[in-house]
């Protein structure tokens, strides 16, 4: 094993630093997950965006827009839960979060289209 291998494995902080490498793990966190965090946001607002034109070209009604209401709250909490930067958490908030409001688009657009209002 190589001082290398346990700075990869281990981080800097716990090698000698007798062989000047970079740690790839943590570069990756530090460098391309704030970047994908960032290009999640816009692309939640670019849905959300989305979502209310939707709403609009398929002259939907009140029901619909009210029950859009609680989308960019449930995204919030996702990005909150990504910050964390715990994968577990972050999957779980993904899913779930994604889940929660694909069952709301449903619900709001079927129930929009029984009760016009």
């Amino acid at each position: 094993e190589s001082g290398a291998d346990r700075q990869m494995i281990a981080g800097p902080e716990m090698s000698d630093n007798s062989h000047p490498c970079i740690c790839l793990p943590r570069r990756w966190l530090t460098t391309f997950v704030p970047s994908a965090l960032k290009l999640a946001g816009w692309l939640h607002l670019l849905m959300l965006i989305g979502l209310i034109g939707f709403g609009l070209s398929a002259h939907l009604g009140i029901i619909y827009f009210l029950g859009l209401i609680p989308v960019p709250f449930l995204l919030i909490y996702e990005h909150r839960i990504a910050r964390t930067l715990d994968l577990g958490k972050i999957n779980k908030a993904f899913f779930e979060t994604n889940a929660v409001i694909g069952l709301l688009f449903v619900v709001i657009l079927v129930a929009d289209r029984i009760w016009r209002i």
